[in-house]
């Protein structure tokens, strides 16, 4: 079916008039194409599709509504169309509307008149709707594409209309609150989350609407039945149209839970530290990675006034425990020895699920006795004989934890009648000690991690270099960077970023510094210059480095200049093999695997005269149905094509006759790229001139040989034709028919 864009058809069995209808069309800018039978113009619409048709209402063989009939009946797409009737038909004519039609023109004295207008403005109202129809389709596609991106968002998008009802809810929504889209999307804003009234969300939302303005808050949730909870803070800003008209309200939902979490540790961490400063200053004045574990504890026995003091640490599991401290007991490694049979600064412990269990939740939790404490971990023997042994009473359990989580515990034994002593600044003290541990052990990790990274950052196989966004002095270099660049790290250090920058290109640097200072991300590609002079290409990838200062960014640098080079001769490559198709006496097509033509060049395009707006299509089912109508017998042509394709392995040659009278000869062969068929390679070339020269060398030699039967006579004028014949045989490239003997 071929589209007629600038065509009117005219059905019309008046020739005169048809006559003046026309001049009008064309003195419009139309092309016409009538017909003066109903039958006529419905088989040419069976291929053509016009602009538009004037249709007479009364025609020899049908009437215009037979011939919408008609076309209906046939499956034929019925055009925008136009009814032509005769004064007093205008009843007819609003039927036809009713059918379809665009409009009506009366057949009187200012007929010629009206169609011009009645033209224009249905060809305006045709227009309208192709444009229309375009920019649904386009905001389809948008729309999809925007759906997309809030759907792979990481933060949470929610839509509200002008009614407050939900209309976006995207996937880290429903993920964040347990709330399917389908459960929210189409509510109203309080029907399904009540409490965003008493949060400040509605008040904010209705103010985007109508103050039109942004604002944001936090706040914290707990859905019970969804099992979810967090905290979040929400960005409300007005959304508006193309004309900058409020068309709803957008929110942007981040989940903050982990800053509020750090925000709270951080609380809870200064009042520690206050309380620190008020009970306890001076308890731990360590300095040093070492942890002084005997200090610590015969502090806690000063302070809580026991007898003895026993200072255990969880190991990781939080299972196992040791015992890295003890006060009180002179000799206790002997004295433990000699009751228990191991030394207890050696021995690893399980904790028990009793006093797990008695000590939950708990900061300070009392024993009445060791053998209370111990159970089963120690014979109630060898308890009961250490207790008469030392006189001892009750012994309290005070937890070293940390967010909530133990981390150890002090164990503190009294004698008899002995009880417990400042109780409060024992838990402060017990606070203290677990933060200090938890530092001291996050100090030790960070200086390993810290030491780990300059070991990684001077090693690394890039070039890397740390710099002040703020001076941009250089601050550090790996040795890549020295060996690549050939700058030393004195030199370098002696340098700030620019320095490093082509001269041509330092506007642009100065630029993209301000920017990244504004906090854009400024990355891409860019010259630098060597120590020798040489210039190179470089991609750069810039993060903060806070380690060595808050302005400090590390700068990791690839060096592109060969792959520069690489894409500079692809490109040489592909205008060199473009030049090459062009050049070729051969018309050359080339299609992936799913019938779309990648690559042709204008011979190809030449051979078989195809229109323009065909190839740029570059749709191998439209080429195919083109090059069809050209050819003798497109049946064999078509399933050769159907073959190939469904043994995409194969290669064909072959001859195609046109129905001008050419011929071209057809080679076809698979597009291998690294061992996988991606695609298929055509080549026409017309061998319509070397096929007539063959038929005529053919029919000189059939002249030829009739010659030499006639004269079989006379042998000199038979050598002299045998040689002849020979020639001629040689000239169509075959074998000599005549071995002669001089």
């Amino acid at each position: 079916m071929e589209n007629h864009y600038n065509t009117i058809l005219i059905v019309e069995d008046d020739a005169g008039l048809v006559e003046l209808i026309s001049e009008k069309v064309i003195e419009s800018g139309h092309q016409c194409k009538s017909f003066t039978i109903a039958s006529e113009a419905i088989n040419w619409l069976t291929k053509n599709i016009p602009l538009l048709i004037i249709l007479d209402y009364s025609l020899p063989d049908l009437n215009a509504l037979e011939f919408i009939s008609t076309l209906k009946t046939k499956g034929i797409a019925l055009p925008p169309f136009i009814v032509a009737t005769g004064r007093g038909d205008e009843r007819i004519a609003v039927e036809l509307m009713k059918k379809g039609s665009r409009d009506y023109v009366v057949k009187d004295s200012n007929f010629l008149e009206m169609i011009n207008v009645v033209i224009d403005r249905t060809i305006k109202d045709i227009c309208t709707e192709i444009n229309l129809k375009q920019t649904r389709e386009e905001l389809e596609e948008l729309s999809k594409f925007n759906n997309q991106i809030i759907e792979c968002a990481h933060e949470g998008v929610v839509v509200y209309d002008k009614e407050l009802r939900y209309v976006v809810w995207n996937k880290f929504m429903e993920e964040i609150t347990g709330y399917k889209s389908e459960e929210v999307i189409g509510k109203y804003i309080l029907e399904i989350f009540p409490f965003l009234e008493e949060k400040g969300i509605y008040k904010n939302v209705t103010d985007a609407l109508t103050v039109e303005i942004q604002s944001e808050n936090e706040f914290f949730f707990c859905f019970e039945k969804k099992q979810k909870s967090a905290w979040v803070s929400n960005i409300t800003t007005p959304l508006r149209n193309k004309q900058n008209e409020v068309i709803g309200v957008i929110s942007a939902v981040h989940n903050i839970t982990g800053r509020k979490n750090a925000e709270n540790y951080l609380l809870q961490s200064k009042t520690a530290l206050h309380k620190l400063v008020e009970f306890s200053t001076g308890l731990i004045e360590s300095s040093t990675d070492n942890i002084d574990f005997e200090k610590i504890t015969n502090t806690i026995q000063e302070i809580s006034g026991s007898s003895y003091a026993f200072f255990n640490l969880f190991q990781p599991n939080h299972i196992d425990f040791r015992t890295v401290g003890l006060s009180g007991i002179l000799k206790f490694s002997s004295i433990s020895m000699r009751f228990l049979g191991f030394d207890v600064m050696k021995k690893k412990w399980k904790q028990a699920p009793y006093k797990t269990e008695r000590t939950k939740n708990k900061p300070i939790t009392k024993f009445e006795s060791l053998t209370d404490l111990t159970k089963t971990v120690i014979k109630p023997q060898i308890c009961s004989l250490i207790e008469k042994t030392f006189n001892l009473g009750d012994v309290y359990i005070v937890k070293i934890s940390k967010n909530n989580i133990s981390i150890g515990d002090f164990t503190l034994v009294y004698k008899k009648g002995k009880t417990i002593l400042n109780p409060e600044i024992i838990e402060i003290y017990a606070n203290q000690v677990g933060l200090y541990i938890e530092r001291q052990r996050a100090d030790i990790l960070m200086k390993d991690s810290e030491k780990k990274y300059r070991v990684l950052f001077a090693d690394h196989p890039q070039p890397m270099l740390i710099y002040d966004l703020k001076t941009l002095k250089i601050l550090e270099v790996n040795k890549k960077i020295q060996s690549h660049y050939g700058y030393t790290r004195k030199e370098f250090l002696s340098m700030d970023i620019t320095n490093l920058h082509s001269t041509d290109e330092l506007d642009s640097i100065l630029d993209k510094i301000e920017r990244t200072r504004k906090g854009e991300k400024t990355d891409g590609v860019s010259k630098h210059v060597k120590k020798d002079g040489t210039e190179i290409f470089v991609e750069t990838n810039t993060i903060e480095t806070p380690s060595f200062g808050e302005n400090a960014r590390q700068v990791i640098i690839n060096d592109i200049t060969l792959r520069k080079i690489a894409e500079d001769n692809l490109k040489t490559s592909f205008s060199l093999l473009n030049a090459t198709l062009e050049s070729t006496a051969d018309g050359i097509l080339v299609v992936d695997k799913n019938g779309i033509a990648t690559t042709y060049n204008q011979r190809f395009a030449q051979m078989w005269n195809i229109p323009k707006e065909i190839m740029n299509e570059k749709l191998d089912e439209q080429l195919l149905r083109y090059v069809l109508t050209l050819m003798e017998n497109p049946e064999d042509f078509i399933n050769k094509v159907s073959y190939l394709y469904k043994n995409p392995e194969l290669s064909s040659i072959d001859l195609i006759k046109l129905n001008d009278g050419r011929t071209f000869e057809r080679f076809s062969l698979p597009q291998w790229v690294d061992s996988e068929i991606k695609g298929r390679v055509w080549s026409f070339r017309d061998i319509s001139h070397r096929l007539k020269a063959d038929e005529e060398i053919k029919e000189k030699i059939e002249e030829m040989t009739r010659f030499h039967k006639l004269t079989v006579g006379r042998e000199l004028t038979m050598i002299d034709l045998k040689k002849e014949i020979n020639e001629l045989y040689r000239k169509s490239g075959k074998k000599e028919k005549y071995k002669i003997v001089e």
